[in-house]
């Protein structure tokens, strides 16, 4: 098979609102245009520009070489360690942005640094129902594959955003100021994202220039809810944004303005290992806290592949302040089939900053381990519709418990609530846990006989965070 072929057939150019062969359904599809705050440096007052004259700001830009990050204002109270330093480029006065600005595109604005800043793997999972998925032996499974991607994109209602939007958009529901730093292209797949983020609430700091298409992500789904993804990782180590050898300083600035960083093995399809732990480094250095989140792709990365991917991964493996892994990737990574052990051991390793080793368990719920404890909390009672996003939903509330210095078993209990609502619903992106479904099923175990005492606390104790935290978002949204 000719390797090189195969990455082109991932080109969402194949959408591109300029391509000839764009479908008139795709044409007619309406990207939201955001309203851009921009802060005047002399008065350091701020002045909104119309969505017509920030498309016109942005084309200057882009014409120019800068590009501006965006952001949006907090909801929770900023990290008192840190101070609200983000330098802002103003307004120059004729009609351009200079590169650094912040401009926003959700509908808050941008008045300080997002809490919490999912870095990268921002993409579209476009969603393929079959009767059997593909085989697990490499090259048939490529083949397979290839042929899938080749076929015309689905209509836009099997297009869901995936990666850390899924997180992003479960951390704004929980009340969190949320904001995603990473790329998004120029292209039909890329205006539906943003479009997505827009609608809620959630912030996007573009990180370098737009370029390069937007990662598009194949979910396909059998009848018995087994899934599968495919992006061009599976065609090739070269990330995305291979150009990119530096985090840019405007991303590097929101990162250390953050009180959380949230990382997850997806990153490395877009960013190159060098630019991820630049990343954890200038997080660790101000204080910010790093979350990882490994996904599947602790094999290749122990490989080396792509290259610099085992250094990558030993660094967030030890310079993270919270890992969450599910139990195959904690045997992945340690070469431990029990899990309690495993995750001691990633605690006691030389050298190790974690503090919390959350171990993902399916229908038996979840465990946190510390350096002095192991607690564990069952899953919740659901039926389940698709497992798609439970674990990026699961981060949201354990970034929510940890930044907030919350008890870890009232955590432990939210990120079961919010892992099984997303478990009750088809799809990711939209479709992952909302307030209400977190609050019915703490409810339901609140009023659960058949659940201990102590779990029927906790979960009161998770559903008043709950409570707490979820009307900033919704007085938010409500505004507009």
């Amino acid at each position: 098979m000719g390797m090189t072929m195969i990455p082109s057939a991932f080109s969402v150019t194949n959408v591109n609102r300029n391509a000839a062969h764009v479908t008139p359904h795709l044409r007619c599809q309406q990207p939201l245009k955001p309203i851009s705050l921009f802060m005047d440096a002399s008065t350091c007052s701020s002045r909104m520009y119309h969505s017509d004259q920030s498309y016109a700001i942005m084309k200057n830009m882009r014409g120019s070489g800068c590009t501006p990050p965006v952001s949006r204002n907090s909801r929770l109270p900023c990290n008192p360690r840190k101070h609200s330093q983000l330098r802002i480029c103003m307004n120059s006065g004729n009609g351009k942005v200079p590169q650094g600005s912040v401009k926003s595109s959700s509908k808050f604005g941008h008045r300080k640094p997002p809490l919490v800043v999912a870095l990268n793997n921002l993409c579209v999972d476009v969603i393929k129902e079959l009767e059997v998925l593909p085989p697990t032996e490499k090259r048939a499974r490529l083949e397979a594959l290839s042929e899938l991607i080749r076929s015309p994109p689905p209509p836009m209602d099997r297009w869901e955003v995936g990666g850390a939007s899924n997180f992003a958009i479960a951390a704004a529901r929980l009340g969190m100021d949320s904001s995603c730093l990473g790329h998004l292209g120029q292209d039909g797949y890329g205006d539906f994202n943003r479009a997505v983020l827009e609608r809620e609430g959630v912030g996007m700091v573009q990180i370098c220039n737009d370029d390069e298409d937007t990662l598009v992500c194949w979910v396909m789904r059998d009848p018995q809810h087994n899934h599968s993804f495919c992006s061009r990782f599976d065609f090739t180590s070269k990330p995305l944004l291979a150009s990119l050898k530096t985090l840019p300083p405007h991303a590097e600035a929101v990162i250390r303005e953050a009180r959380a960083l949230v990382v997850n093995g997806f990153v490395f399809d877009e960013l190159e290992p060098s630019v991820v732990c630049q990343a954890v480094r200038a997080a660790r250095d101000s204080g910010t806290a790093v979350f990882f989140d490994l996904g599947p792709r602790g094999k290749p990365l122990r490989n080396n592949v792509p290259e610099g991917g085992t250094e990558a991964l030993s660094l967030l493996l030890s310079h993270s302040d919270v890992l969450l892994l599910t139990q195959e990737e904690a045997e992945t990574v340690t070469g431990i089939a029990d899990p309690i052990q495993s995750a001691r051991s990633l605690l006691n390793a030389k050298g190790s900053k974690v503090e919390w080793v959350v171990l993902k368990v399916g229908a038996e719920g979840c465990y946190i381990a510390t350096r002095e404890t192991v607690l564990h909390h069952p899953a919740m009672k659901i039926t389940v519709e698709d497992t798609v996003g439970c674990g990026d939903s699961m981060a949201a509330a354990m970034v929510l418990g940890y930044i907030n210095g919350y008890e870890m078993m009232p955590t432990l209990a939210l990120a079961n609530a919010v892992g099984g609502a997303t478990a009750t619903r088809r799809g990711a992106g939209r479709n992952v846990a909302t307030a209400e479904l977190v609050e019915a099923l703490l409810e339901q175990k609140i009023t659960d006989s058949t659940s201990s005492p102590e779990h029927r606390e906790h979960a009161g104790e998770a559903l008043k965070i709950l409570r707490t935290t979820k009307s900033t978002y919704h007085t938010a949204t409500a505004a507009t």
